[in-house]
């Protein structure tokens, strides 16, 4: 993770650096400095929140795919997309259109159906081994 970090970093400030800096000053000579100093540590506050929310879902990630299937992570990671898209527009209050609630509709019915062929394969092997 570091080394990408790095090999994304250091792009970011050769081309986007610049203009990073240029629109810092910008915001310092229309803002007076505390105002200046509010906006930065706001951004770094939010941006530390950010890796670190990110990091910690690569961890949690990590440790569940040692626990279940690859099919099953798959499975719970549709329904995390679901609920961040669906969370996206109304804390964003994006609309919702009809290709992005079919979108939704697709993958929430794809994961129910998914439950109940895994429900439907438990009970048939439980079953068998009680005749057995």
């Amino acid at each position: 993770q570091q080394t990408g970090v790095l090999l994304l970093v250091i792009p970011m400030l050769v081309w986007e650096g610049p203009t990073m800096i240029e629109h810092w000053i910008q915001l310092a000579f229309v803002h007076s400095t505390p105002t200046f100093i509010l906006i930065l540590v706001k951004y770094v506050t939010l941006a530390v929140i950010n890796g670190l929310a990110f990091s910690s879902y690569n961890l949690a990630s990590t440790y569940l795919l040692t626990r279940i299937s690859v099919i099953h992570h798959a499975a719970l990671n549709c329904t995390r997309r679901i609920f961040a898209i669906v969370c996206t527009s109304i804390v964003f209050r994006i609309p919702i259109t009809w290709v992005s609630a079919l979108g939704i509709a697709i993958s929430f019915v794809s994961f129910m159906i998914f439950t109940y062929a895994k429900t439907m394969k438990q009970k048939n092997n439980y079953k068998n081994k009680m005749e057995a």
